[in-house]
């Protein structure tokens, strides 16, 4: 059973590569052209931040890291990324939920969904705010989920 606890600082190269493993599934092009911001905004030292500045949750499995959640004010999802070997056994929801418990219940939460992570949103009661975009090489749905 994964175990879920809070990130810090030293946890960002394995963040970095989780991520890093992960991202190409919602590039807009194959080949990755256009993304160069993105992946900075992803790399160790951005990861490193991110743990430092906002709520930041990982699930391990016998010491390996199998997911990471990432919440900013005031309540917006910016990382959600769970091992592709552990997708779909609800790892993700238990994270979604984990991260959101110590925020406002009384606001929306929003998330720039990955187009392949459409269906684990909607589940999760989001719905689509416009139509999908590109910025920096990366496809993604606007989403919010009412309290």
């Amino acid at each position: 059973m994964p175990t879920l606890r809070r990130a810090v600082p030293t946890d960002a190269a394995a963040c970095a590569a989780l991520v890093g493993e992960l991202s190409p599934a919602f590039f807009e092009f194959p080949d990755g052209r256009g993304t160069e911001a993105f992946l900075a905004s992803i790399d160790e030292a951005a990861q490193a931040r991110a743990i430092a500045s906002s709520s930041y949750w990982l699930a391990e499995q016998e010491g390996q890291l199998i997911g990471l959640a990432g919440l900013r004010a005031p309540r917006h999802v910016f990382h959600l990324f769970v091992a592709k070997a552990f997708q779909g056994q609800n790892l993700g929801r238990h994270m979604l939920e984990s991260l959101l418990a110590g925020s406002d219940p009384g606001l929306p939460t929003t998330v720039n969904a990955s187009l392949p992570a459409l269906g684990f949103y909607e589940r999760m009661g989001f719905v689509a705010v416009g139509k999908p975009r590109a910025e920096h090489g990366v496809r993604f749905q606007p989403m919010e989920r009412q309290p």
